[in-house]
């Protein structure tokens, strides 16, 4: 039995995938983020919008030193990664790091899709059983390989883009451009705290990378779709924003998630109402496709670290860990909210661009003692 999960994992690693699937990936894993632009509206306010473009520079600088550590060590994991540049001792610690943020991420998507789906869709139904489910059908999912998560993100993209193209159309009538007005009334302080929201919380699975390139063995170059990847999702992310305050105006700073609640107000006739549904069953199939990376990546990188051979056999025990951590990361709506606006993005910054920043420096040290 192990022998053949050993010849399936070798299968799908050394199977091809195209390059062009890497964009898809990357631009739907940033849509699955969209539920949290309310922790950036929230600060910056009318201003969103502005933010996003320098939240997306930084995110390209974040993602330039991550492919960098994944094209120097091609066909190789984070974990593999951290053990050849500090060695097995320190490099199983920085291994620990990102399969802890690995863990925590994907719990609290479970915990948003929970409270989503709680809040907005089945108030009726117990948290503990949205997140039993959704969790069951990630785990499902992962035990089924990063190639069969990975083939459905151009359908899940491109299905989200429609629907978001369709929707603004039929907003254009609450559109008010006005609401914008007066531009630049925040403090420097607050622009900063929401770049770094938009280039840390959308795009935080940047360091999800490595784990899932070794997959990619025939593109020559990652940065490349990476970063069009990256644009398509910041793009969305772009229109998002605008389109909400432009709806909603203040209300977005009211609203737990802003886009459900500006697609509220569609209506064609009255036939087609409760156009929000929608947008709700793409959130979910979004956020499926992002906790199901985050949920590889963490039993993937657990396997390795601790020398099995699969990390199959465990999936399911993994999920049942994941829904008990999700249950205990906060105790209410504003408590997670809380930490989102205030350390979300320094919490963030430490795994994607602190410890990435420090591999790259100790190798190129070692390269350096190496060549004198």
């Amino acid at each position: 039995m192990q022998k053949k999960v050993k010849f399936v994992e070798s299968v799908l690693k050394n199977s091809a995938i195209a390059s062009k699937q890497l964009i898809y990936a990357v631009a739907c894993y940033i849509l699955g983020g969209t539920l949290y632009m309310s922790y950036a509206v929230s600060i910056a306010k009318q201003d969103t919008w502005l933010i996003v473009i320098p939240g997306f520079l930084l995110c390209v600088f974040f993602a330039w030193i991550i492919i960098t550590l994944s094209q120097k060590f091609r066909g190789k994991t984070l974990i593999e990664i951290n053990d050849i540049v500090f060695g097995k001792t320190i490099g199983k610690i920085f291994s620990a790091f990102y399969l802890f943020y690995f863990l925590i991420n994907t719990c609290l998507d479970i915990r948003e899709i929970g409270n989503f789906i709680s809040n907005y869709i089945m108030p009726e139904t117990p948290i503990i059983a949205v997140m039993t489910f959704f969790t069951t059908v990630c785990a499902y999912a992962v035990y089924n390989g990063l190639h069969t998560i990975l083939r459905n993100s151009f359908l899940l993209g491109a299905l989200m883009l429609m629907i978001i193209i369709m929707d603004t159309i039929y907003l254009l009538p609450e559109i008010d451009f006005n609401r914008f007005i007066p531009f630049f009334t925040q403090s420097a302080e607050d622009y900063i705290q929401a770049a770094l929201t938009v280039a840390t919380i959308p795009f935080d699975g940047l360091i999800a990378l490595p784990m899932i390139l070794p997959y990619f063995k025939n593109a020559k170059d990652y940065k490349k779709p990476v970063f069009i990847g990256i644009a398509v999702g910041a793009v969305v992310l772009l229109i998002i924003a605008v389109r909400d305050w432009a709806v909603l105006g203040n209300a977005s700073l009211i609203a737990a998630i802003p886009s459900f609640e500006a697609l509220r107000l569609v209506k064609i006739g009255k036939v087609l109402t409760r156009m929000e549904i929608f947008i709700a069953a793409m959130l979910m199939a979004i956020r499926f496709f992002r906790c199901s990376i985050l949920y590889y990546c963490f039993a993937k990188g657990a396997a390795q670290l601790f020398g099995l051979k699969s990390y199959k056999p465990f999936t399911i025990l993994i999920g049942v860990i994941m829904v008990c951590v999700s249950i205990i990361l906060y105790s209410s709506l504003a408590e997670g909210g809380y930490f989102s606006e205030s350390v979300g993005a320094q919490y963030i910054l430490f795994f994607v661009f602190l410890l990435p920043l420090v591999t790259v420096v100790v190798l190129k040290l070692k390269f350096k003692k190496h060549k004198t």
